[in-house]
């Protein structure tokens, strides 16, 4: 399995909304785990980590689930924890 970030634009007004849904979604019948997500909302931007096969998975949970977002990227942490996340070397790539 592989990490995955899920960049959304999200005004501060529509936070619990998105949080609602995050959480009513069965992400795990997709094989796919919401690993968590972290609000800029200065940028109006959100990021939820997702932990999936591939990125074709975590697009299709959540149209799915009626999640819109911008862009998908495989992330790697590369210091301290994030999400349950290890640190690794960095490597990015787009996907959408």
């Amino acid at each position: 399995m592989r990490t995955y970030l899920v960049e959304r634009f999200v005004p501060a007004s529509k936070l619990a909304t998105l949080a609602e849904a995050l959480a009513r979604a069965d992400f795990a019948s997709r094989r796919v785990g919401h690993l968590g997500s972290l609000s800029l909302p200065g940028d109006e931007t959100c990021l939820c980590a997702f932990q999936a096969p591939t990125p074709r998975a975590v697009t299709t949970a959540n149209d799915t689930f009626g999640l819109e977002f911008e862009r998908i990227v495989e992330a790697f942490l590369i210091g301290g924890t994030w999400c349950g996340a290890s640190p690794r070397t960095a490597f990015f790539h787009s996907q959408r």
